[in-house]
């Protein structure tokens, strides 16, 4: 395929990131090559496409679909590629050059982070932008005297609370509760839950509740329900067809009641489908949306948030990147403090009462995510332990699991201990 582009990759290349090493410190920075290469391989196909209306050879139907979906929000004009009304930034090395522009106004003066991100951000679009913005500031020492960047900013000083503001942020630490039946549903308001995330296969990280499930849990339930909407287990890159699905799920579940939408897409070099969540935002309008854990599965979170905060989001459930938010719980913390505000960043995976109050004090956090389960023996009086109703590794019949009530007290006992 003939390359538009010309790109040519060398050592100095890098994205911007986040990583973790094997002792769980955050690295803010890491050379990425590869994914690099995918990001400007990405202008190429979609050049390809829009200008020759056919896709390269090699391309899998799977990735097709993507590729016509995404290339959408791009136009060509004048043989260059514009992501709206900003020109596409091929390379790096020339966005660097553009920030070198920018970031000094026609007198000779440095713009600091504010002005230089409204003045690249409303010409120039590339992967990573406002964090390669956030570094370029940082390095300009005249730049940081007009304003530092957000994300290199200096630690906040510690300022002692009152008993009564102490109070009053405990008390509105909110608790989501992720719940799979109507006597979970039940159990977690009694306990103290603020908000209901409804499932289906919790075994599988939730799937879309039926409709009968979320009718009934509304006729039992008076605090919020968000519905889960995920129409199959495995990763989260969708076909067409998946799409028609999930736009059908949230027409239905607003119909229902459906308090709120939780969603997430990505695209095959791991990046949020910006495209297809607009189309399920849409569907879902008015209601607030959540982004779930497939940002943990996102190749930059820093970029990932900065999309959902521009898309509209209403908050993004994350596990900092790893298996648990105790884990992650570095990466929660940047999140949070990169957010400022524009997006509730909500820490869950694996949060129990053992770890909850590290994980509000070292993050900062005003809402968490749990199951606050605890299994139940199943009350079946003949068994036939011969038979299995799915894999292998599936929940056994005889064992139920439901949201325990005093464990969700629990969990909200100790908000009102925290900070």
């Amino acid at each position: 395929m003939a390359s538009h582009f010309n790109i040519k990759l060398t050592s100095q290349h890098y994205v911007p990131g986040v990583s973790f090493q094997s002792t769980g410190i955050l690295t803010s920075r890491v050379f990425l090559s590869t994914q690099l290469e995918q990001m400007e391989r990405k202008w190429e196909d979609i050049f390809f496409y829009l200008s020759q209306r056919s896709f390269p050879e090699e391309f899998r139907k799977a990735q097709k679909q993507n590729l016509r979906r995404y290339a959408t929000k791009f136009t060509l004009k004048e043989g260059e590629l514009y992501f709206g009304s900003r020109k596409v930034v091929k390379t790096k090395e020339e966005a660097k050059e553009l920030f070198k522009e920018f970031h000094i106004s026609p007198t000779g003066s440095h713009m600091g982070i504010v002005k230089t991100r409204s003045a690249m951000c409303t010409k120039f679009y590339w992967h990573g932008m406002s964090v390669d913005v956030d570094k370029w500031v940082a390095e300009c020492d005249n730049c940081q005297r007009v304003g530092r960047p957000l994300a290199y900013g200096r630690k906040r000083k510690y300022v002692k609370r009152s008993l009564v503001l102490k109070f009053i942020m405990a008390q509105s630490i909110l608790l989501e509760v992720c719940v799979d039946s109507v006597e979970s549903a039940v159990n977690a308001e009694r306990g103290g839950a603020g908000r209901l995330e409804l499932c289906s296969s919790l075994m599988e990280g939730g799937l879309t509740p039926s409709l009968g499930l979320l009718q009934v849990v509304k006729q039992y339930i008076k605090i919020p329900v968000y519905v889960m909407i995920r129409p199959r287990g495995g990763d989260f890159l969708y076909s067409d067809q998946e799409v028609e699905v999930m736009k059908k799920d949230i027409e239905l579940m607003k119909t229902q009641g459906a308090d709120g939408v939780v969603v997430g897409a990505l695209t095959e070099t791991g990046g949020v489908d910006a495209g297809l969540c607009m189309e399920l935002i849409a569907a879902a309008r008015p209601l607030p949306l959540t982004f779930h854990r497939a940002f943990d599965m996102t190749y930059d979170p820093a970029v990932a948030l900065e999309t959902l905060i521009s898309l509209g989001f209403e908050r993004v459930l994350t596990s900092g990147c790893d298996s648990s938010a105790l884990e992650g719980l570095p990466v929660i913390k940047r999140l949070i403090d990169q957010a400022k505000g524009r997006i509730i960043v909500m820490p869950g995976g694996g949060i129990t009462e053992r770890n909850l109050q590290r994980i509000l004090e070292g993050s900062g956090a005003e809402e968490f995510h749990c199951s606050a389960r605890s299994s139940r023996d199943s009350a079946m009086k003949f068994r036939n332990t011969s038979v299995t109703m799915g894999a292998t590794m599936s929940a056994p019949e005889y064992s139920l699991k439901v949201a325990d009530t005093s464990k969700v007290r629990s969990l909200n006992a100790i908000t009102k201990n925290t900070l």
